[in-house]
C-alpha cells in the first residue's frame, strides 16, 4: 500500500518539470517545524520568496521570513520549571543560485545556492520578566551566510 502511494505522489512530479528561462519570475514558498521534528502550533516557520531567473539561468532570489517556537528556561534546579518562553525570528534574505550542470530543455538543473541573512530574534516579545524570572537577554540582531546544493528536475 505504501508503495502505490508513494508512485501516485511522485507521478505528477516526474510528469511535470519547470522550464527556467532568462527574465522568468517565479514565487517561492516554504514551511516546515522550527527547532522541532514536526511543525505544530508552538513551532512553525515560513519563508516567501520572489526570484528572478537571469543570464544562464541563474537565479537570485529575495527571501522574507517569520519563524516561532516556545522554548524552555535552562535553569539549575526546579527554577523556572514549567515556563515556557516564545521566540520569535524575523529576517530578509538574498539568495543567488549558480548552475554547474543542465539539460538542453532545462528542465533538469544541478545548482549550488549561496545566501547572506539578516534578521532579528525576540525573546518573550521583549518583556523582561517571564512569571517574576528575568532573562539574560530579550533579543538579538541575526547574521548569517550559506552555502549548499540543489537538484531540480
Amino acid at each position: 500500500m505504501r508503495f502505490i502511494f508513494l508512485i501516485l505522489f511522485l507521478l505528477p512530479i516526474l510528469a511535470s518539470g519547470q522550464t527556467h528561462l532568462k527574465g522568468q519570475h517565479y514565487v517561492y514558498v516554504e514551511t516546515g517545524p522550527y527547532d522541532h521534528p514536526l511543525p505544530g502550533n508552538d513551532n512553525y516557520s515560513i519563508r516567501l520568496g520572489l526570484g528572478k531567473y537571469t543570464g544562464k539561468a541563474k537565479g537570485n532570489l529575495l527571501f522574507f521570513g517569520f519563524a516561532h517556537k516556545m522554548t524552555q528556561p535552562v535553569a539549575e534546579g526546579e527554577i523556572g520549571a514549567g515556563i515556557s518562553i516564545p521566540v520569535n525570528q524575523y529576517y530578509i534574505e538574498f539568495q543567488s543560485e549558480l548552475n554547474l550542470l543542465q539539460n538542453a530543455s532545462k528542465t533538469f538543473t544541478v545548482k549550488v545556492p549561496g545566501s547572506l541573512t539578516v534578521g532579528y530574534e525576540s525573546l518573550n516579545h521583549n518583556n523582561r520578566s517571564i512569571s517574576g524570572y528575568r532573562p539574560e537577554q530579550s533579543s538579538a540582531v541575526l547574521l548569517g551566510i550559506a552555502a549548499g546544493a540543489e537538484m531540480e528536475y
